[in-house]
């Protein structure tokens, strides 16, 4: 290996390198990008803490660095000056403490600051040691940064397709730098290629989509590939890309699309993203999700992409069929082969009737986006012929409620408990008031929504007696309706749901009770999920942890959380009221209470939902 020449530079003259390994797939436009992808993604706010005891030179080996025409670019070393340039120019990821700490650093006041680094004058007389220094470290990094190491150190091996050594070599060479095995490398290659896709086709339809180390890429790696691998029959080319047939790229471009704006760009009420962990966590929930409503367009896509396959291997079937009948024909005379075409004939009848078949098990079961709102008076009520719900064909088009498949369609509670009744497709009378989410099934396609019934005859209650709305109460029950394990926070929203109007004395004392059970299984819940342990064993040492976690993450801004206050003042109320003889807590008080804590149990519901 070359000999290192040692010098000492400015470190106002060192240049990140936009072209390292390590993160130059995200195509980072200038340095500020790329100190903010390693505070996010690579622990260096931890440096910088480390920095300040230890100070810099104690840090691991001299860098190293490329000097050429336009002045020195660090080769290895990047996240230490990385670090280091924050700290001088006081970056806005410094928290608090290291501010205070910078002020009385010798990093800070030492002006110029001078780095000693190993000069090299190209690329590859570093590289021997580069990666010997990997082989330790690499398993460390974060998933990010090692897929854009594999994947762009396999395009330079193989000349990005211009063959300076096979995609095999390529892995091998790789192999030398690290720990893991070949099978690791090239799975984690792939799925970086495949992610890339998916970003690169929803920035163009998106140019302000942000740069790929700040968007939640997991999902799509993992589950989401390994699904659409099974679903599309997809399999590897040699350069480790999706091989993808040339008559169905445009459709295989257009399923990228939808799902990097599933995971992307279109989110819910609550910004939530369609799709996310919720929903990839199994392959029962993915193909529960291609099932609703929402996830319509990237069924289609998939059955699109499917068809022309099915008609290629039943071609290939047919073709094997007719070739093993001829043979078997001119073995066995004319006799034979009339006897064969006949066969032909009736297999070719019902190869039709099949494809008949198919046709209406190809129907779409179309359900209710929004709730189903209903009076006492409408019912029964028939969700069909009231087009609420509906079939189509391949075609997208309408299926007269006429047709006999709407027979099929039955529907019934999601709690079988709940005093909700249905004969097939219709709303009994015999249903009680409230919220209802439902189940609607057709052959294997099923998808839930919300029936809401409700008594006209009553008074219609102030809105200023309610607690929350119902839009609130709905969107949070779709979402916790997705898992058994919020069964009981679910219960109890539904609980306060059908009570919410609390201008009568029934509802507010139940109300009252259910308070603090919402706020102790919320917080009780959210903790253990994270993994955080509360600073108290009461209730109001778990609020506060928990608000102080939300702020932490940037989930909750200071000033809102300055408004969750004098937690004790609420639980005393409330257990004043319930327990004490002379209690007394009055409608507004109690909507006051719940409305207080209302931005925390949705951040706290976005958090346990991650």
């Amino acid at each position: 290996m070359d000999t290192f020449n040692i010098e000492s530079i400015d470190l106002k003259r060192l240049k990140l390198d936009k072209q390292n390994p390590r993160f130059s797939a995200y195509n980072f436009k200038n340095e500020t990008e790329i100190i903010n992808y390693l505070f996010r993604y690579e622990k260096l706010s931890s440096l910088i803490d480390e920095m300040l005891d230890k100070g810099f030179l104690e840090l691991g080996e001299r860098i190293i660095v490329l000097q050429d025409k336009s002045g020195y670019t660090v080769l290895e070393g990047n996240r230490r000056v990385a670090a280091l340039k924050a700290i001088t120019s006081t970056n806005k990821n410094l928290t608090q403490g290291q501010r205070k700490r910078i002020g009385k650093s010798s990093l800070a006041l030492t002006t110029p600051l001078i780095i000693k680094c190993d000069v090299v004058s190209n690329r590859e007389n570093a590289n021997n040691k580069i990666a010997s220094k990997h082989i330790s470290g690499i398993e460390k990094w974060s998933p990010s940064s090692k897929m854009a190491f594999y994947n762009n150190t396999f395009n330079n091996l193989i000349g990005n397709g211009r063959r300076k050594l096979s995609s095999e070599e390529a892995i091998e060479e790789i192999k030398q730098t690290t720990p893991e095995s070949a099978t690791k490398i090239r799975n984690t290659i792939a799925e970086f290629k495949f992610l890339e896709s998916v970003y690169d086709e929803t920035k163009r339809k998106y140019p302000d989509l942000a740069a790929m180390p700040e968007l939640s890429t997991e999902v799509i790696s993992g589950r989401v590939l390994s699904y659409l691998k099974k679903d599309l029959s997809l399999v590897r080319d040699e350069y480790l890309r999706m091989n993808v047939p040339d008559k169905l790229w445009t459709t295989y471009q257009e399923i990228l699309l939808i799902i990097g704006e599933f995971s992307w760009c279109i989110k819910d009420d609550k910004g939530t993203s369609v799709i996310d962990t919720r929903v990839v966590g199994t392959r029962s929930k993915w193909n529960e999700f291609l099932s609703t409503n929402i996830a319509l367009p990237l069924r289609n896509k998939i059955s699109e992409f499917q068809k022309p396959r099915e008609l290629d291997e039943d071609s290939d079937r047919d073709d094997l069929q007719e070739k093993d009948t001829e043979t078997s024909a001119n073995d066995s005379g004319t006799s034979e082969e009339e006897r064969t075409d006949k066969s032909k004939d009736d297999k070719s009848s019902n190869h039709q009737d099949k494809n008949s078949d198919q046709d209406i098990k190809d129907y779409k079961l179309i359900i209710p986006q929004d709730i189903v709102k209903l009076s006492k008076k409408q019912l029964p009520f028939d969700l069909v012929l009231d087009k609420d719900i509906q079939l189509f064909d391949a075609e997208s088009n309408i299926i007269s409620s006429s047709s006999s498949e709407y027979d099929k369609i039955k529907v019934k509670s999601f709690n079988p408990r709940a005093p909700i009744l249905f004969s097939e497709h219709k709303v009994l009378p015999q249903s009680s008031e409230g919220t209802f989410q439902v189940v609607a099934q057709y052959n294997n396609w099923e998808g839930n929504f919300f029936v809401e019934i409700k008594d006209n005859k009553k008074s219609k209650v102030e809105t200023s007696d309610i607690i929350y709305d119902d839009d609130w109460f709905l969107n949070k029950n779709l979402l916790l309706g997705e898992s058994a394990n919020f069964e009981k926070l679910r219960l109890i929203l539904n609980s306060i749901d059908v009570r919410k109007d609390v201008s009568n004395e029934e509802n507010l004392l139940i109300c009252s009770a259910l308070c603090r059970p919402l706020l102790e299984v919320t917080v009780r819940s959210t903790l253990s999920k994270i993994g955080r342990k509360s600073s108290g064993d009461t209730l109001i040492a778990r609020i506060s942890t928990l608000k102080n976690e939300l702020c932490e993450r940037r989930l909750l801004t200071r000033e809102e959380s300055k408004n969750i206050s004098k937690i004790d003042d609420d639980l005393n109320a409330l257990n004043g009221f319930l327990h004490s003889g002379d209690g007394r807590i009055t409608t507004h008080s109690l909507i006051g209470i719940y409305s207080k804590y209302k931005l925390f149990l949705e951040k706290s519901f976005d958090l346990l939902l991650e």
